[in-house]
């Protein structure tokens, strides 16, 4: 038996390439070295929701419901309400890094300088979305990352649209299949144009008698 395990031992150490994540530290992985993603969808479902129901009620939500469940938490991003997302990591936190030291390198680098050593900076590429910083090398999300969104409200796709309308448009359109809601409908009263204030309002209550009809 202790043979036995020597040989698939080695074997899986000729393969070390194929499943070791120190030979993908320079492929865009997004922090995704495993099927995380989907192993933690299942743990949500299974921690919130499938401990509640019995065998009968379990195949019914997986039938009739799971996909409203899914279309609630999107609609819930689109509207932000982030209630149920407050320790997501795509949830970044106000971070210590001073936005009045963010600046632009280039049309899409952007200069960050690091939160604990004011020697050290990183740049994070807008296009890509990938950050010099270990985090952020493989395009997982990072503070950095963050701070450049905020400093220069870039559209982004490494964290919650907190503050794009048209992200938010986009989660409400996977939601829910529909692209009649008004531009103006997801944006804060600060992002609204001067002379969209009246026709924002009647947009907003044109959508509403649509939704109410």
């Amino acid at each position: 038996m202790h043979d036995r395990f020597i040989v698939y031992a080695k074997k899986l150490l000729e393969k070390s390439e194929l499943w070791s994540s120190c030979y993908r530290e320079d492929v865009a992985l997004r922090g995704h070295n495993t099927n995380n993603t989907v192993e933690s969808s299942m743990r949500i479902l299974k921690d919130r929701i499938f401990k509640r129901l019995n065998t009968v009620q379990l195949v019914d939500f997986l039938v009739t419901r799971l996909e409203q469940y899914y279309e609630r938490r999107l609609i819930n991003v689109a509207n932000n309400r982030h209630d149920e997302l407050s320790h997501s990591r795509y949830l970044t936190k106000d971070s210590h890094i001073a936005l009045c030291n963010v600046w632009k390198l280039s049309e899409d680098i952007v200069h960050v300088p690091s939160a604990a050593n004011a020697d050290i900076s990183y740049s994070v590429n807008t296009t890509l979305w990938v950050c010099t910083c270990p985090a952020g090398c493989s395009g997982a999300p990072c503070k950095h990352q963050w701070a450049a969104v905020t400093k220069y409200h870039e559209e982004y796709f490494n964290f919650l649209p907190v503050s794009s309308p048209s992200m938010r448009k986009l989660f409400h359109y996977i939601a829910t299949g529909k692209d009649n809601m008004p531009d103006s409908w997801l944006m804060f009263q600060n992002q609204l144009p001067e002379q969209w204030q009246v026709r924002g309002i009647q947009q907003h209550c044109k959508y509403m008698i649509q939704l109410l009809a």
